[in-house]
């Protein structure tokens, strides 16, 4: 057929729709960037359609290289073998809507259901959300970004939102705020806050400096939200660095630390409930207890020997050998074993988890992406277990393994969101690269959608 014929029959297949590739279209660049990429990924997943649909949508023509007018199984197969990118792998994917241009740093990520649905909710420094106003809190309902009431603020040099917390004080469950600010909505809050879905409120009088830390720890008396910070003060009581709220008042935990909290959680090692602090201190109650300690609700006592530096996050975990209390943070040894940066403790002794991180961790969270739960570890660090991990890494019970490229700033924030088949871990920090991908404080690391193709 000459070149002349040729032509005729590309322009006959145009216009009755029988060839429906842009001339310009590459193969497999569905977003036109010149590049075959996560984000490409991301839109094949939101193209996809059954064999024989008989119709592509302008914007997915890149995907159908059969050019049999669907964008199926034989496509995505035929993606990933010319281009080495699995499919069937979790992968940073770049979505604005989703994850939008934060204009400052995500602290912390939190899950909450004020009634109309789970949603995720983040916490931080920053001021805008994909160019809207959202004061350093904002929900992300799986459609839609928006703001909370006139979020937080305050007239410090910091105003940030670095801890959250699900407490129902008897009223109902509601979120919980903690961090350097003075304001919530449009009244006085001093260090702490309650979002109840619709309005703020203050915490009786507040704490007098920064809260770092939140969770919910029954001591026999009934649920109570316990807070761990910078601060000495509690609604104009002293505290000393942790305090505990009823829903009506403030009151101290024993005689409190020497140093800051910046760690709690509720953890049961087999002889009962208890809360557990981490962070900068060397005594608590009175007691020594380097940078870990443990209160049954009488009395603080050390947690086998505790470890050699402070400790930023604190997570309960079942790994497979039953509930345990994994602790991570700025040391190397824990109870006397060697423990880079994170560790187990499971009611009897500290265990390492490989060779562990360095220099520093900041953020735990479990999560599925798909090959069965793990550990996941954020923070400021370049390598887990010898294996190069910029910031971020997964710990599935034997080995480390870094989530493809990391992030190019610090880690402060993980949390799962999601059905329970197909949820995302979300990433907060101080980065604006994940992988590959632009990600300004906020990305998200995504789990394959099933059915995908085999690797050929």
């Amino acid at each position: 057929m000459n070149a002349r014929k040729t032509h005729w029959l590309i322009a006959i297949l145009c216009v009755t729709g029988l060839f429906v590739r842009p001339s310009l279209a590459v193969p497999g660049d569905l977003d036109g960037d010149g590049r075959i990429d996560s984000a490409d990924y991301a839109l094949f997943i939101g193209c996809r359609t059954d064999p024989g649909a008989g119709h592509v949508a302008p914007d997915c023509t890149a995907g159908d290289f059969d050019l049999d007018r669907d964008v199926d199984l034989a496509d995505f197969a035929r993606f990933q073998s010319l281009f080495g990118f699995s499919l069937c792998e979790p992968a940073w994917l770049r979505d604005s809507s989703t994850v939008p241009a934060m204009d400052n740093e995500v602290h912390c990520l939190k899950v909450f259901d004020d009634g109309s649905g789970p949603a995720l909710y983040a916490g931080g420094t920053f001021t805008s959300v994909g160019g809207q106003p959202m004061s350093r809190i904002a929900k992300w309902d799986g459609s839609t970004w928006s703001p909370l009431a006139g979020g937080i603020g305050g007239s410090g040099a910091i105003i940030r939102v670095g801890a959250l917390a699900v407490y129902d004080d008897g009223r109902g469950e509601a979120l919980y705020a903690g961090g350097s600010f003075g304001t919530a909505g449009t009244g006085p809050a001093l260090g702490v806050a309650k979002w109840d879905g619709s309005t703020w409120s203050p915490l009786g009088g507040g704490t007098n400096s920064s809260v770092l830390a939140l969770a919910v720890y029954d001591d026999g008396g009934g649920p109570a939200l316990y807070a761990g910070g910078h601060f000495l003060r509690a609604g104009w009581q002293t505290v000393n660095y942790i305090a505990k709220w009823d829903g009506a008042n403030w009151s101290a935990v024993g005689m409190g630390m020497n140093e800051m909290v910046r760690s709690v959680a509720a953890f049961d090692d087999g002889s009962g409930p208890a809360l557990y602090a981490g962070g900068s201190f060397t005594v608590a109650g009175g007691v020594p207890a380097n940078y870990i300690a443990r209160w049954d609700g009488t009395n603080w006592s050390p947690v086998g020997g505790g470890v050699d530096g402070a400790v930023r996050a604190l997570l309960v975990y079942d790994d497979g050998r039953g509930p345990a209390l994994f602790a991570a943070g700025n040391f190397a040894i824990a109870g006397g074993v060697a423990a880079n940066r994170v560790a187990r403790w499971d009611g009897a002794g500290w265990s390492a988890l490989g060779s562990g991180v360095f220099p520093e961790i900041r953020a735990l969270a479990v999560y599925d992406d798909g090959g069965g739960e793990a550990l996941y570890v954020g923070g400021n660090f370049a390598n887990g277990g010898g294996v190069g991990a910029r910031n971020v890494a997964k710990w599935a019970g034997a080995a480390w393994s870094p989530l493809t490229g990391g992030t190019n700033n610090p880690v402060y924030a993980l949390a799962a969101y999601g059905a329970e088949s197909s949820a995302d871990l979300f990433v907060g920090g101080l980065f604006t690269v994940a992988g590959d991908e632009p990600a300004s404080y906020l990305a998200k690391w995504s789990r394959p959608t099933p059915p995908c193709p085999q690797d050929p």
